[in-house]
């Protein structure tokens, strides 16, 4: 009896305030989650706290796992500032960062978007010499400043909403001579975790691209 209760306490309906409340709870609930995840894995030592500015440029591929794959581009992009901050590291192979994002979408979308993440950088491939190489994963929270218009076009039952689940899977590049300096790919992607936000599924994919400076 509890449980159902609950479930549907968390059930996405309309309405002002019941709808904001039951948004705030959600909200509540994976970060809580992420926190569990996060104290569930092995304490990272600190590390020498540096921090990073990028400007990112990124254009919309799609609203699910698919269209990624297949790089279906619409004339949807966005640019922004994002400011990253190194706060914890194991030496040699992984680091720990959180990640804010300041974006304005022009195209087919017109919406300003915030972004939270924290991440995880594995550091060590064997090319680094070469050319110095990380992969990081990203999760956290998006919060779109209008619900943005393609996540809607694909959710026609439930349309979009402005606050989901944030991913990011990051691939950045930089020559050895110039440490300081790095260009960085990523996916980008705004998420409903299977209907969890708002009852959204499908929302957006972007695929982006940064040059990144250490200071």
């Amino acid at each position: 009896m509890v449980l159902s209760n609950f479930n549907a306490f968390l059930a996405p309906r309309s309405g002002g305030i019941e709808s904001a409340i039951r948004g705030l709870v959600k909200t509540v609930l994976v970060s809580i989650a992420s926190l569990i995840v996060l104290l569930l894995l092995p304490h990272p030592a600190r590390g020498e706290g540096a921090w990073l500015v990028t400007l990112y440029g990124g254009q919309f591929t799609g609203s699910g796992d698919g269209d990624m794959i297949e790089l279906r581009f619409q004339d949807s992009y966005f640019t922004g500032l994002g400011l990253l901050w190194e706060f914890a590291e194991s030496e040699p192979h992984v680091r720990w960062e959180l990640e804010g994002q300041a974006l304005k979408h022009f195209g087919k979308q017109d919406n300003g978007e915030f972004a939270v993440t924290i991440n995880v950088r594995w550091l060590t491939f064997p090319w680094n010499a070469y050319l110095d190489t990380s992969l990081a994963f990203g999760s956290g929270l998006s919060y779109a400043t209008d619900v943005p218009a393609l996540e809607a076009r694909v959710n026609p039952d439930t349309g979009s909403t402005r606050l989901l689940h944030y991913l990011l899977v990051e691939l950045p590049f930089a020559v050895p001579g110039a440490p300081q300096w790095s260009v960085a790919t990523r996916i980008h992607h705004r998420s409903g975790m299977w209907g969890f936000f708002d009852g959204v599924g499908r929302a957006s994919n972007f695929l982006v691209v940064g040059l990144r400076y250490r200071f």
